[in-house]
């Protein structure tokens, strides 16, 4: 197993300063993202066309992908932006309920990943609704203490996730040059797999839940309206906290993901 050399910090903050330019806060969170699994920018101010300045700003740092889904049927509709928000009319989707989410990475059945999520906060939920992160290093050492059965098991049997067209099939967790990479989504396994492989992905599930999330070992983020994250999905596993909300768009997102450029000029 590799130890990480690439990423020096899990979590940093960009602060938009009045009058900078975006290109300039642009390339300050390109840079960051060179050794830091999550980038979080701050001081945004929440009445400016949000939807503008994010476009400018993750085109310039990254070529945006075209996975937005239809929210009943999952399909791709090629669009950059994916809506997360509190919709009672949706049923059975994360993306629209106030539940907590389990811990995942978005990028499970993509073939085009891995690659950097992001989103930004329209409206945040009163209580509750924080994005919650585990560093994949940090999951490594958990299960090498906790279950080094199941740490071997994931690190050599090869699993299939699979949502309409799109799969990709890898180790829930294999190693590079940087550390441990992710793959994982409970509910996304190919329902073709092994009983070997849904049988891994339950008591990996219930590790995580048990063992992480019930433990609250994650690490939290609560964006304020503006606001955006940035972070290498496969460094991370993430989920979400449940969250009250009494009307829709209580807690409101624009999610998309980007592959970052090589450089900027």
């Amino acid at each position: 197993m590799f130890t990480a050399n690439k990423f020096k910090k899990l979590h940093s903050k960009i602060e938009f300063l009045p009058g900078m330019p975006i290109f300039q806060f642009a390339h300050q969170i390109w840079s960051e993202l060179q050794t830091t699994k999550i980038v979080q920018t701050i001081g945004i101010d929440r009445n400016i066309d949000l939807d503008h300045f994010w476009d400018l700003v993750s085109d310039t740092i990254g070529d945006c992908l075209l996975l937005s889904e239809d929210p009943v049927t999952g399909k791709r509709i090629g669009r950059k932006w994916i809506e997360i928000r509190y919709d009672s009319k949706i049923q059975n989707a994360y993306r629209h309920s106030k539940n907590a989410q389990p811990l995942h990475t978005d990028g499970s059945y993509v073939g085009e990943s891995p690659y950097i999520s992001f989103f930004y906060c329209i409206n945040q939920a009163a209580e509750g609704g924080a994005t919650v992160f585990l560093d994949s290093d940090e999951l490594i050492d958990l299960l090498k203490q906790e279950d080094p059965t199941l740490l071997d098991d994931l690190c050599k049997t090869t699993v299939c996730f699979a949502k309409d067209q799109d799969f990709k099939c890898r180790p829930i967790i294999d190693f590079d040059a940087d550390g441990a990479n992710l793959n994982f989504n409970y509910y996304c396994v190919d329902p073709n797999e092994t009983n070997f492989a849904k049988e891994l992905v339950e008591r990996f599930h219930q590790f995580l839940q048990t063992k992480v999330v019930a433990q609250d070992k994650t690490y939290p983020i609560k964006l304020n309206p503006g606001e955006a994250v940035f972070f290498h999905d496969d460094r991370l596993i993430h989920g979400r906290k449940s969250f009250t909300a009494t009307k829709d768009s209580d807690r409101f997102f624009w999610k998309s993901a980007l592959k970052l450029k090589p450089q900027i000029n």
